[in-house]
């Protein structure tokens, strides 16, 4: 808005109210002297602005508004950005930590190596993420595992990625847990025989000694090469990966 001052028009900054002034034109006239009601324009009013009063008296009127919009604290976003190291945004590297979108399809890299692969070791895997207290059901004893297996399938979620996996990488995998299930066949077999011949004191031992290892036979058996331990905005952390992986994935990142 404007106000009339002798030669001079006195234009206020709606947002800030820095009064600003304007010379007049050439053809304006004026009705007699004014008395302004503001104090006189100096060039230290425009110190905090970086600005002289000679470079403001070039601003047209409509550019002294304030038009800055102020952003709230509030609104700036934290989210994990994915695709720091993809062109595709499906995979990122944040704090030595591998983060993934659903239908992933990561660079031809052993995971657990992190040596080259070819396209015929690359393979889809599938990422579960399932809430930690669910694990606890596991230790009530055999009443526990179906209602953590029926929770876990319900509450759990999944995805599925494109990762690549040495031959060697694949069979520590395959033997792990085949000696995992040999044992607990194992268990399983000498508590029957034992029972069977009726060595009580010794069948108590093994009684009690498998419901100790049971919840950790299981764990191992259900347990994959590699799973998801954190869930953000439709993003996966993958847990599993070996460190030379994550280095390979940094220097592709860098370039």
């Amino acid at each position: 808005m404007g106000i009339e001052t002798s030669g001079k028009e006195i234009i206020v900054c709606p947002s800030c109210h820095v009064r600003l002034r304007k010379p007049r034109t050439a053809d304006s006239t004026t009705t007699g002297p004014h008395v302004s009601p503001f104090p006189p324009v100096d060039d230290t009013m425009f110190d905090s602005l970086h600005l002289s009063a000679a470079d403001v008296k070039q601003f047209p009127t409509s550019q002294l508004a304030c038009t800055t919009p102020f952003v709230a604290p509030s609104s700036v976003s934290h989210s994990i950005p994915i695709g720091s190291g993809s062109e595709a945004g499906t995979w990122a590297i944040q704090y030595g930590k591998l983060w993934v979108v659903p239908d992933a399809v990561l660079p031809p890299i052993c995971m657990k190596t992190g040596k080259a692969v070819s396209a015929a070791e690359m393979q889809w895997i599938e990422l579960v993420y399932s809430p930690p207290y669910l694990l606890w059901l596991i230790f009530l004893g055999p009443l526990g595992i179906p209602f953590m297996l029926l929770a876990s399938h319900s509450i759990s979620k999944k995805c599925h990625i494109c990762v690549g996996l040495s031959e060697n990488a694949r069979a520590k995998f395959a033997l792990r847990k085949t000696l995992t299930g040999i044992g607990a066949i194992v268990v399983a077999f000498a508590m029957i025989v034992i029972f069977l011949l009726g060595l009580d004191r010794v069948a108590s031992i093994l009684f009690f000694t498998s419901i100790l290892l049971a919840p950790a036979i299981i764990l191992v058996m259900l347990a994959k090469p590699f799973k998801a331990v954190k869930v953000s905005d439709g993003r996966y952390r993958v847990k599993g990966c070996g460190p030379g992986f994550v280095d390979a994935l940094r220097r592709l990142d860098r370039g």
